[in-house]
């Protein structure tokens, strides 16, 4: 057994959110291969755009896995009441917010303690949210001023509104999943705590 986050895990092997999390089927086998937690498919109110998984790949010397479908709020809770039923994984739920708002946040955190997520996963990081979600879904030129994803972990007062947020109403365990595309990741760290100067 293992601790983290107040939370005892079996062991720590952890699986990722990826298209390995994104179905109750998966997550059986998950759970069946010995893991001891899933941290499900990002999850928005609605996404902004929907995609499929796709790659393309020349080999020695190129591949591009194109855009791999989230979840909305609705597919994100029903996947995490089905694990806590019909497994013994703990349950990261990874959450983000293409708008910006702070409600949106709040509302998906809530919601997924009530359907039993163990911890929330606050992605900061989503490289398809933010800067590139209107190149991606057709919308035209990106807006500068838009927030989500990369854009958000990218700004630490925003990235301490959001995690303040998200710990103020929310009783469970909160996770802060920074970029790295950042020039000191230590200074974003305590900008979750509000501890940086």
């Amino acid at each position: 057994m293992i601790k983290y986050a107040g939370i005892e895990f079996k062991n720590s092997f952890i699986v990722a959110s990826s298209p390995l999390t994104k179905s109750i089927v998966i997550l059986k086998k998950a759970d069946e291969a010995g893991a001891a937690g899933v941290s499900i498919k990002l999850t928005f109110i609605k996404q902004p755009f929907y995609g499929k998984l796709r790659m393309y790949n020349q080999l020695k010397h190129d591949s591009i896995v194109c855009y791999d479908r989230r979840l909305d709020i609705e597919e994100g809770l029903e996947l995490s009441r089905r694990a806590k039923k019909e497994t013994d994984l703990k349950v990261f739920a990874n959450i983000t917010s293409d708008t910006g708002d702070l409600k949106s946040w709040e509302r998906l955190a809530i919601e997924y303690e009530k359907a039993g997520a163990d911890l929330i996963e606050a992605n900061l990081i989503c490289p398809n949210v933010g800067l590139f979600t209107k190149s991606i879904s057709g919308d035209g030129a990106v807006d500068q001023m838009e927030k989500g994803g990369a854009v958000t972990g990218q700004d630490p007062i925003r990235v301490r509104e959001i995690i303040s947020t998200l710990k103020k109403f929310v009783n469970i365990p909160v996770i802060a999943k920074l970029t790295p595309n950042v020039t000191d990741i230590k200074y974003y760290s305590k900008s979750c705590t509000g501890s940086w100067g």
